[in-house]
């Protein structure tokens, strides 16, 4: 598509960068993309030395490793291959990370990103090339209440007061891990049965668990959707293995709860797209106005399926509430790769929708503009 490549980019979902680490070895640098075993008890979250030799030859042939490569080879003037690109990069980081990412943010025209952390709000360790805005995580935030408060009503009250202080200071959103926990099969919760199941709660039953989370989630529901401020909701299965609820994490399962007129005010936005259940989730787009979807991981892990990924879900979802995103962490190519491959997927598919009399010319390119940046421009107000 002509003149896509001008649109700015908003990353709706990244983590923070380490700007202070100078150089990668090859395998450390492909670590950096990994989830799935990573993740496993007794994994790694950085370094190499607990990657077998037969892992570390695995993770250079995952498709998302592969892209990097290609695109940084491309950059560099190098091989295309992964021990190349390594020390190519190393040579322009070796002083840290923080002009490297300038440029790779300037070349992709990366306007605003929204960075996930737990780090306080302004926090230097949180500094991007853009414009920065914040996810409030509220589950850290219950961790902490559930040791100190005697009664469900002092735990509602609290945390309310939490959220409603966040929002104040400037969070642009909040965050929310209610599948992983307990899945998407909501539930409304009265207060008197939070009440009822607060003592077996503390003595850590798992139904009262889910009862009092299910219960302040609905209270999170009412209170942001007064506050104007999105709940972002990690759903599908972003290669973790190690939660147990990955058979609970179909985002139809959260449609009859939705179904509340009470909540339906409240935006929710479907993080990482629901993958592998992208059909869905767009169709959850489709039927409540209140529900957005976010393809950050998607892009750039899924690789060789974005494409087919984009072109199911703009079939299904308003084009005016998909946002795209990264995911990233540690490392910035992961943006600009990211950046690079929704241009090229997006524009692709919407010139063929075009060829096929779908779309007009004009249409495509507002589908695009929204994609990209307007859609999130709307949501955070920019």
């Amino acid at each position: 598509m002509e003149g896509i490549e001008k649109i700015p980019l908003f990353d709706n979902h990244s983590h923070e960068l380490d700007y202070e680490k100078c150089s990668y070895t090859p395998t450390e640098l492909s670590i950096s993309y990994l989830h799935g075993f990573r993740d496993i008890e007794g994994g790694g979250a950085g370094g190499e030395d607990w990657v077998s030799e037969e892992q570390a030859f695995d993770l250079q042939h995952f498709g998302v490793v592969k892209t990097m490569v290609c695109h940084l080879s491309k950059r560099f003037g190098c091989g295309a291959t992964l021990e190349e690109v390594t020390a190519h990069r190393n040579r322009l980081t070796k002083e840290g990370q923080w002009e490297y990412a300038v440029s790779l943010y300037k070349d992709q025209n990366i306007a605003g990103t929204m960075v996930d952390s737990g780090l306080p709000m302004r926090d230097e360790r949180t500094k991007f090339p853009c414009r920065v805005f914040r996810l409030y995580r509220m589950d850290p935030v219950l961790e902490h209440l559930y040791l100190s408060c005697g009664t469900y009503t002092d735990l509602k009250r609290e945390f309310l007061e939490k959220v409603s202080a966040a929002i104040e200071e400037g969070y642009a959103g909040i965050k929310c891990h209610i599948g992983e926990l307990f899945g998407l099969a909501v539930y409304p919760v009265t207060e008197y049965e939070a009440e009822k199941a607060f003592p077996s709660f503390l003595m850590g039953d798992e139904k009262a668990s889910e009862i009092i989370y299910f219960a302040l989630f609905s209270e999170l529901m009412k209170l942001c959707g007064e506050k104007d401020t999105p709940i972002h909701i990690h759903t599908g299965c972003t290669g973790g293995s190690g939660n147990g609820k990955i058979q609970n994490l179909d985002p139809f399962l959260m449609a009859p709860y939705l179904n509340n007129r009470e909540y339906q005010k409240t935006k929710i936005v479907f993080l990482h797209g629901s993958y592998p259940n992208v059909r869905n989730a767009a169709l959850m787009t489709h039927m409540f106005p209140n529900v957005w979807m976010d393809l950050s991981w998607v892009l750039p892990w899924t690789s060789l399926d974005f494409a087919a990924v984009l072109q199911a879900v703009l079939g299904a979802a308003p084009h005016s509430r998909i946002l795209v995103g990264t995911g990233q962490h540690g490392i910035p190519e992961m943006a600009w790769i990211a950046a690079k491959t929704i241009r090229s997927a997006l524009g692709d598919v919407l010139d063929h929708a075009v060829a096929q009399d779908i779309l007009t010319g004009e249409q495509a390119y507002e589908a695009a503009e929204m994609i990209l940046y307007g859609n999130a421009a709307r949501m955070y107000r920019l």
